[in-house]
Formats: structure tokens, C-alpha cells, sequence
């Protein structure tokens, strides 16, 4: 008994192949539901829920990024408080330190697991990236403001160790 397509008779089904990929692009937006090209809302496709969840992870490593930046700023910090400075150039850096601390807080916040204990999101794409978003951008913002605070921790700290010095020479 012979068969043509080289597999044995059987009672087994032919194995099935996997469908042909569409050759259309669906355009998946950056943010909100996907609109086919009728214009007719649909359901999120698995293209456009996939571009969610790859922007949300941009944000969520340069979240940690930034997370890693504030720990060694505020180590770096903590090693100056440990210096014989004045109270006023302790307080200056011990809120350079705060800021510091603040960010990488609001980072961890915004890199946090958004899922149910199972696994399963609680919110759907496109709000989880709009908070992912709205909280890396909090985390950027206190980095900056804590960055700036510890330029002019940097700043008194030069002046009280050089200033008398550089006050001589200029004289």
C-alpha cells in the first residue's frame, strides 16, 4: 500500500500547518484602541498589543536605568555627609540625598509589576502604558530636580574647600 504524500495510512490526521501570515501591515497606535482602516473601533489586536507592551518596556528599563543613576548619586551623597563640612553644607547635601532617594522611589513605583496574582494584567494595554508613562515621567522629573540639588550641593561644597584658597590667590 502506497501513499503519495509520504506518510504512512493510518487513522492519525495529517498534521495541521500553521495559516499563512497576512501580507498587510495593521498600524498599531502609540496610544489608545486600534482603529481598523473602516474606521470601525475594534477589539486590541495582537499587533498593536504587542507595540503596547514594547513601549511600555522602554520605559520600564530606562526606569531602571535611572533607578540605578539615583542609587549612585545618593551614595556618592552619603559619602560627603560623612566629610567635616559645615551644618549649613550637611543640610544642603543631606537634601540632595532626600531628592536623590525621592526619584529612585518614584522609578521603582513606575517599574512596580501591574498584574493580578495569577499573572493576568489588571488594566489593559493602553492604560497601563499611559501610567507607565505618566510615572516614568514623575521619576525623570524628580531625578532632574534632584540632580540640580546636588549640582549646588557640589557648588557649596567646592566653595567651603577651595574658596578661602582661591579668595587668597585672587588678592
Amino acid at each position: 500500500m502506497g501513499t503519495t504524500d509520504d506518510h504512512k495510512a493510518s487513522s492519525e490526521p495529517a498534521p495541521l500547518r500553521a495559516p499563512a501570515l497576512s501580507a498587510s501591515v495593521h498600524p498599531a497606535p502609540s496610544i489608545g484602541p486600534f482603529v481598523p482602516p473602516d474606521g470601525v473601533p475594534g477589539a486590541m489586536t495582537p499587533v498593536s498589543e504587542g507595540r503596547y507592551h514594547g513601549e511600555q518596556g522602554m520605559y520600564l528599563a530606562a526606569s531602571g536605568t535611572l533607578t540605578q543613576f539615583n542609587a549612585i548619586m545618593a551614595a556618592l551623597l552619603t559619602a560627603a555627609l560623612s566629610l567635616d563640612v559645615s551644618p549649613p553644607v550637611k543640610a544642603v547635601i543631606g537634601l540632595a540625598l532626600a531628592g536623590h532617594a525621592a526619584a529612585g522611589f518614584l522609578l521603582c513605583w513606575a517599574a512596580r509589576p501591574i498584574a493580578s496574582a495569577d499573572g493576568a494584567p489588571r488594566l489593559t494595554a493602553d492604560r497601563l502604558l499611559r501610567r507607565s508613562l505618566i510615572n516614568y515621567r514623575r521619576g525623570w522629573r524628580a531625578t532632574m530636580l534632584a540632580l540640580t540639588l546636588s549640582a549646588l550641593a557640589l557648588a557649596v561644597l567646592a566653595w567651603q574647600q577651595l574658596g578661602p584658597d582661591l579668595a587668597a590667590l585672587l588678592h
